[in-house]
């Protein structure tokens, strides 16, 4: 009864009542495709119904704790689209299914659904994709584990950290999401306050600019060893253009000394740039396997 494929029914069960139910009117047909010995179909499927609606609170709890990675971008949601239903519909998703059976993070599976939602036809004015992929990218960087620091002079390949993330936005995105997270972690019942509030009022999203002065701006996500949490900052065009090149691919030190000089810097300026980065965490030694650019 301890395999993992019963403890994660069990879990599917206590926080989807409809899948509950479907598992106890029609088994065979909803539990097809797990991995279930028949002793423990049985042991799931006449256990007592009630005992999954127990705790009517837990989703709200569990909600609670997304809330508090995505708080802008639930806050924008429950705005769009008039209540909470679509953020409690995540534990009934696919992607919360995935998270159960895949062991995955439920913060970056709940990362996903907004993606999902996010993609839909929706007002110019809503920020709500660009916001949710800053926060889904934060909370990635935040799970993401460490790449060992080695001397700059022994390595011969880079790739962006896995603690890193390049984000291109539209203009002036970084800043409101800053005043709308500020608007939001004010609120006197904090975040899930802010979320389940329909008279919070947001700061309004300034108006873009005309097509030529509208290019997109970088947004560096970086959780610094070290650091109390993952940081957001502007990234100088020529320094975004270098990491996303590491991003796509394994860069040599040729490479790298090649990408650099397109922007300007000398060889010496594109070694201590690599040495710096390597330091500060955004670059880390490519793993071992990994193809090297030809350049």
């Amino acid at each position: 009864m301890s395999h993992s494929a019963t403890q994660q029914t069990v879990v599917r069960m206590l926080f989807d009542a409809a899948y509950a139910e479907r598992v106890f009117s029609a088994p065979e047909e909803t539990l097809a495709g797990v991995d279930l010995t028949v002793e423990e179909r049985t042991w799931v499927t006449r256990s007592d119904p009630r005992a999954y609606r127990t705790d009517p609170h837990r989703c709200e709890r569990a909600l609670g704790v997304i809330v508090e990675e995505f708080p802008v971008s639930c806050t924008l949601l429950a705005r769009q689209s008039g209540s909470v239903d679509e953020l409690h519909a995540f534990f009934a998703s696919a992607f919360f299914c995935s998270s159960i059976f895949a062991g995955r993070p439920m913060a970056l599976a709940f990362g996903d659904y907004l993606a999902a939602l996010a993609a839909r036809p929706a007002p110019k004015s809503c920020p709500l994709a660009e916001i949710a992929r800053v926060e889904h990218a934060i909370a990635q960087v935040r799970r993401a584990p460490r790449a060992p620091l080695l001397p700059a002079a022994a390595v011969v390949a880079v790739s962006l950290a896995p603690t890193a993330r390049v984000l291109r936005v539209t203009p002036g995105l970084l800043d409101y999401y800053g005043q709308c997270l500020a608007v939001v972690r004010s609120h006197p019942r904090g975040a899930i306050g802010a979320v389940v509030d329909p008279d919070l009022a947001l700061p309004a999203r300034p108006p873009s600019g005309p097509p030529e002065a509208t290019a997109a701006d970088a947004i560096i996500v970086d959780f610094p060893s070290g650091a109390e949490g993952p940081t957001l900052e502007m990234g100088a065009p020529a320094l975004v253009d270098l990491l996303e090149a590491a991003e796509r691919q394994t860069l040599s030190r040729e490479d790298w000394i090649e990408l650099a000089a397109g922007a300007g810097a000398s060889n010496q300026e594109a070694l201590e740039l690599w040495a710096e980065l390597l330091t500060d965490g955004l670059l880390a030694a490519a793993p071992r396997g990994r193809a090297v650019a030809d350049g």
